[in-house]
């Protein structure tokens, strides 16, 4: 089995909101499945997601996939 992870920092906006046009995942699902069309013999077994900081520090947005080829 192999593991491949996805990871962004998410900065806060000075207003706290994210603005309509903004995603929240800046653009990672395009990565991930970007990753996946470029893999298609991959097969993916679990996905877990990790979310850390807030406050007073920046998001960061883990995507841990665990594949077989």
């Amino acid at each position: 089995m192999k593991v491949k992870f996805f990871s962004k920092i998410i900065s806060a906006k000075p207003s706290w909101k994210l603005h309509p046009h903004e995603a929240f995942d800046c653009g990672m699902e395009n990565e991930i499945n970007t990753w996946g069309e470029q893999n298609p013999t991959v097969v993916i077994k679990d996905i877990k997601q990790t979310l850390a900081g807030g406050g007073w520090t920046a998001l960061k947005l883990v995507i841990t996939v665990w594949y077989e080829e």
